[in-house]
């Protein structure tokens, strides 16, 4: 079971909800409310289960898809019970309307229900008992400033770092009782993304493979696998790789539009803007200029370190 303690990374966000935690039980208040920001698959879940944990209260959790009407989150709000834990995930995508009932709730514990129709209708107000607010997104940029500044707690997931991916991948090994050398962990580490949830896939599709193959996990057969499993260093896919290929096939000082990419990878430039192109960004192996998108010499180079364990 995972716990604070056991916790891989984020470590500035778990100090300061570690310390937020022992406040309120001092004070024997409710936790005060908290918005996690960070890529999916970064943690954010899995930290507000841990606070729930560690409080041991009632976690009410909810998809920001599944609150459609005003309804949903009234009738959640006026049966909590003290210190209860409201979880929002992706509340980035609930709507205005219903947030309206949400900053009262978070303000100042109370909510207004409209009972009646037409002229017989009255307003009622119903207080709520303290509770937690937990909101996970990772767009934040699509909140509203009135919801952002209700909540007092702001924090942001950060990257992992490659000891924390190593460290990742020795827990899931371990707990699928393997034996294979720190060498090999290394490999694995060094074609992962720093993203926890994909680590963890990424893990479970070489299991399936090395259970189905019965293959030594030796450093020769990693790479074979890892390969065939089309994961490639720093996490890339197929498509990242066939994208900064076309500089190969093209001119590679030649700069490319999104536009003809589209064209060549036969994707939409939406799924190329937000599905692929980050990553490559990130790892500073492509760069947007004013012509369009351009190779860089970190890219020429993974293009060249890689020939011989990429084939496209």
């Amino acid at each position: 079971m995972v716990t604070f303690n056991s916790f891989v990374g984020q470590k500035n966000v778990i100090k300061r909800i570690s310390i937020l935690i022992t406040a309120s039980k001092m004070q024997n208040i409710a936790l005060s409310h908290i918005l996690l920001i960070g890529p999916p698959g970064t943690g954010k879940t899995t930290i507000g289960q841990l606070i729930d944990q560690q409080l041991q209260v009632n976690l009410h959790f909810l998809q920001g898809t599944s609150i459609n009407k005003c309804s949903d989150i009234i009738s959640i709000l006026a049966n909590i019970k003290p210190y209860d834990i409201i979880f929002i995930d992706e509340i980035h995508v609930v709507n205005y309307e219903i947030l309206e009932v949400l900053y009262s709730a978070l303000e100042g514990n109370f909510i207004n229900i409209m009972i009646g129709k037409d002229y017989n209708n009255k307003i009622v107000k119903i207080n709520l008992p303290p509770f937690t607010f937990i909101g996970a997104t990772n767009k934040v940029a699509m909140l509203t400033k009135a919801l952002i500044s209700r909540i007092p707690n702001v924090l942001q997931l950060t990257s992992y770092d490659f000891q924390d991916i190593k460290t990742i991948i020795t827990k899931t090994i371990n707990h699928l009782e393997w034996k294979i050398t720190s060498e090999v962990i290394t490999i694995i580490a060094h074609n992962c993304r720093n993203i926890p949830r994909i680590i963890i896939n990424n893990i479970k599709q070489i299991h399936n493979y090395y259970l189905a193959m019965n293959l030594e996990l030796n450093e020769n057969n990693i790479l074979n696998i890892l390969s065939f499993l089309q994961i490639y260093p720093l996490g890339l896919n197929i498509t990242q790789l066939t994208y900064l290929s076309l500089f190969n096939k093209t001119n590679i000082n030649k700069s490319l539009s999104i536009e003809t990419i589209s064209q060549l990878l036969n994707e939409e430039v939406k799924n190329i803007e937000i599905h692929y192109e980050p990553l490559l960004i990130q790892h500073g192996l492509i760069c947007k200029t004013t012509q369009g998108r351009k190779i860089t010499k970190i890219g020429k180079d993974y293009l060249i370190n890689n020939q011989n364990t990429i084939v496209i």
